[in-house]
């Protein structure tokens, strides 16, 4: 139903384009005698068509903020509910006007050249479009959008423009071309259907929080959303040049998770004062096998002391078009689901808060959709990073499309288009998630015997060891040699042939996270310490290590106290 509407919709603003701008044209080719010079000097016609051209960009530009927020109806309405107040709208109440009397003066100036009774012909359109805005479309306007419209028509001008205006009313070309892009390119080829829209508030300031799975996320629900929106990524992320452009198209801003970033905590804050929409996703990052991850205490906090109204958003079917292991896309279908909203008195309580944003933003059950994709298993030996038939780590290897290998036991798996895992040596299939829980649930068990470039401290177990490639800080850069990486029940360990370089304790390590280029990082005493594994060394093995290295660590240091 709602496809349909939309369907109808564009076709309706399509049509609605065409009249307005070729019924001037048509008229005056049907009706050649009406033009005093049929031959206009070139002069007139080069300046009537740089007026077609500026009055056309203009006019697009003014549609295309009211197909982004507004409600998307341009022509053969006599109903609106959202009031566009950014942009042109900030600077004049009816750019349109404006940008279409160039507009039809240049159409005038083509046919018919610059004459007086060109310029009287171009004014006498000019006033009944005027007319049918005072008389028609103001009084519309202000029955059906009340004293929201009136108070625009207070701060906003009709017969001049302003210069100046708030910084929050200013939207950037390259914000509406992103915008453009997910509505022609992303959300058609990943036909993606909208549910909840009427859930969108019709004021802000307010926070969105969202499951993230995939790149693609500020894409996919951003467009529906009829406000301009400023996420809250990584810092991580603006590392090449395309996505600093697209990032910061869609109103993006970095954060840092290694340190407590009060920079960009004070960002989001003076963002939300100023009145506009923040987006932030509350795991801090995609999640790796489909599950969700943890929401992070620390966001959970900002997110209530911002003290405004919270729009939850559910993705479905993201993760399946680009997971976080997989190099390549893949085509498929995506749901985006906006939840009732959050309201300010439901926030007191930091527990019932993160429990009602866990259950507007998270699946009960994560069920994998079908996509379409030659290579399926491309990359997905950086998600299984241990068979947990024979458990030898590092041992899954890609060898088709759809099927993968434990070069130790040679097992072998199919694999579907929903990502399902198939062996001839079991009955039915498991996911990636059970496949994942599989391997975490007895990885101690398990140990590996590892050359160390040290010596152990007492009751220390090392659990991991591998080279790398670069050793990164604040404070150095160690490249190159023979440096090596080692995780420990008590620590974590760089060392350089048989020279320990740095150690350290877990209990100092404040955020371990899995990086681009596969890399890893810790944070200790807000200093991020970054280690470049070697290509064949997967990062969610060392994060999957970690977490559950850490948890025995904090329990046995409990059990130590009392």
């Amino acid at each position: 139903m709602f496809a349909m509407e939309n369907g109808l919709r564009i076709l309706r603003n399509y049509l609605g384009l065409v009249i307005k701008l070729s019924i001037i044209p048509c008229f005056l080719y049907i009706s050649p005698e009406l033009i005093h010079d049929p031959t206009p000097e070139p002069f007139s016609s080069l300046l009537g068509l740089l007026f077609i051209l500026l009055g056309l960009f203009g006019m697009m530009s003014s549609d295309l903020l009211i197909l982004r927020f507004g409600d998307g109806k341009l022509y053969f309405s006599t109903k609106t509910s959202r009031l566009v107040e950014v942009g042109l709208y900030a600077r004049t109440r009816q750019p349109f006007f404006w940008f279409f009397s160039i507009y039809q003066y240049g159409i005038l100036l083509v046919f018919a050249g610059f004459s007086w009774w060109v310029l009287l012909l171009s004014l006498s359109i000019s006033l009944i479009y005027l007319l049918w805005l005072f008389l028609v479309q103001e009084s519309l306007l202000s029955r059906t959008l009340g004293n929201s419209y009136l108070q625009y028509k207070k701060n906003v001008p009709f017969w001049y423009w302003k210069i100046r205006i708030a910084e929050n009313l200013k939207i950037s070309f390259r914000s509406q071309f992103v915008w453009l892009i997910g509505m022609l390119i992303i959300r058609p080829w990943y036909r993606v259907k909208v549910e909840g829209i009427d859930n969108i508030p019709h004021n802000k300031p307010f926070i969105i929080v969202s499951n993230h799975e995939c790149y693609l996320d500020p894409f996919l629900f951003g467009i529906f959303v009829p406000y301009e929106i400023k996420f809250v990524t990584t810092a991580d992320i603006f590392t090449t040049h395309l996505m600093r452009f697209l990032l910061k198209g869609t109103g993006s801003f970095p954060m840092r998770r290694h340190r407590q970033d009060l920079k960009s905590i004070r960002t989001m804050i003076r963002m939300i004062n100023k009145g506009q929409v923040v987006c932030i996703f509350p795991e801090g990052g995609r999640t790796i096998d489909g599950s969700p991850l943890p929401i992070l205490k620390e966001t959970l906090k900002l997110i209530q002391h911002c003290k405004v109204p919270i729009l939850p958003v559910h993705l479905d079917g993201a993760y399946e078009i680009w997971p976080r292991w997989a190099p390549n896309r893949r085509r498929g279908k995506v749901t985006v689901s906006f939840k009732p909203l959050i309201p300010l008195e439901a926030q007191s309580d930091l527990k019932k808060l993160e429990h009602q944003i866990k259950a507007y933003i998270f699946a009960e059950e994560k069920i994998f959709r079908p996509v379409k994709s030659r290579a399926i298993t491309r990359g997905m030996d950086h998600l299984l990073w241990a068979c947990y038939q024979c458990h030898t780590r590092n041992s899954i290897e890609v060898t088709s499309g759809h099927s993968l290998k434990c070069n130790n036991c040679d097992t072998e798996w199919q694999v579907a288009n929903d990502y399902t895992l198939q062996t001839p040596l079991e009955r039915g299939s498991l996911s990636s998630i059970q496949w994942i829980k599989k391997i975490e649930d007895d990885i101690l068990e398990y140990p590996l015997n590892l050359e160390l470039p040290f010596e152990l401290e007492k009751d220390e177990i090392a659990h991991l060891h591998t080279p790398i490639l670069r050793y990164t800080s604040e404070n150095a850069v160690i490249e190159g040699g023979d440096l090596s990486l080692s995780l420990s029940n008590q620590r974590v360990v760089l060392s350089d042939k048989q020279t320990l370089l740095h150690s350290w304790s877990l209990a100092n390590i404040t955020i371990f996270t899995m990086d681009y280029f596969n890399a890893v990082s810790i944070g200790v005493g807000g200093i991020r310490h970054t280690f470049k594994l070697p290509p064949r060394d997967i990062t969610l093995k060392w994060q999957t290590y970690f977490d559950i290295l850490m948890v025995e660590y904090v329990k046995n240091d409990d059990n130590s106290v009392q």
